[in-house]
């Protein structure tokens, strides 16, 4: 069962605890489509010296992405002070480099996640277009469910710290997971920001979207903790459904990819 993978591999990600000696604060798994799917977040990390949430189970989703699609994946594992989606460079973005060069990769899926407080359960960040076309990621979370939406279209954010009722609302209203934002205001994947996404379209040149997934559309169970108060987990259909639409984004990725590789390897 999906739920269970995801909570067994999630299990593993130590959210606030730095890597032990002689080990890496992040991991890679190789596959063998020219595909990878990047989790900076996955665990606590350090910005302008205060240290973020984690941003759980998008570790666990990109290395369950990677286990099923044969695709790559990099994914922080222990908390760091090194935050791969604000700095312009560091050991994560090297990394990355190291596996697109290795493995001739095309693509960089890089998975984020948010609070439900925006009514929407996916926001897709092209750059306005710059760092890939919309139109080579929609197809794969309509086809799975989800609805293009546009930012004017939904209601005001929650602002502040959402309650746990309203973090539970959009349990009782299932069309709210289902909605999909293409280069939301606040989630563009890098106009600003030296983003992961950023980086592999302007420094490696291949295509790149950071996929913002909201906490109902990823989050199996988190128990509460002392930042947050209480119990939470994740609407089952809006976790299949966000995971199949990443394998297909993924496998379409993957065969578009592959398909050029064989055009220039014919030409």
């Amino acid at each position: 069962m999906l739920l269970e993978q995801l909570k067994h591999l999630d299990k593993h990600f130590k959210y606030r605890q730095m890597a032990p000696a002689g080990r890496n604060w992040f991991d890679v798994l190789s596959g063998s489509i020219p595909v990878l799917v990047s989790a900076p977040h996955a665990c606590m990390h350090l910005r302008d010296d205060h240290y973020k949430l984690p941003e759980e189970y998008t570790g666990a989703i990109a290395q369950f992405l990677a286990k099923t699609c044969e695709c790559h994946s990099i994914a922080a594992h222990f908390q760091s002070d090194e935050d791969p989606n604000w700095q312009s460079d560091g050991e994560y973005k090297q990394t990355i480099a190291d596996i697109v060069s290795t493995h001739n990769i095309k693509w960089v899926i890089d998975l984020h996640g948010m609070t439900n407080r925006y009514h929407m359960g996916v926001a897709i960040g092209t750059m306005n277009g710059k760092s890939c076309n919309p139109s080579s990621v929609v197809p794969a979370f309509t086809n799975a469910g989800f609805t293009l939406v546009s930012v004017d279209s939904l209601p005001p954010r929650y602002e502040g710290a959402p309650s746990r009722e309203a973090q539970m609302n959009m349990h009782g209203n299932n069309h709210l997971w289902r909605n999909l934002v293409v280069d939301h205001p606040r989630f563009t994947g890098g106009l600003i920001s030296q983003t992961v996404t950023r980086y592999a379209t302007e420094q490696l040149g291949i295509r790149a979207a950071q996929i913002e997934l909201a906490s109902i559309n990823r989050v199996v169970h988190s128990s509460a903790n002392d930042e947050w108060p209480y119990e939470y987990m994740g609407d089952e259909a809006a976790i299949q459904s966000t995971v199949q639409a990443l394998q297909n984004l993924i496998i379409s990725a993957g065969d578009d990819s592959l398909k050029t590789i064989r055009k220039i390897h014919d030409e």
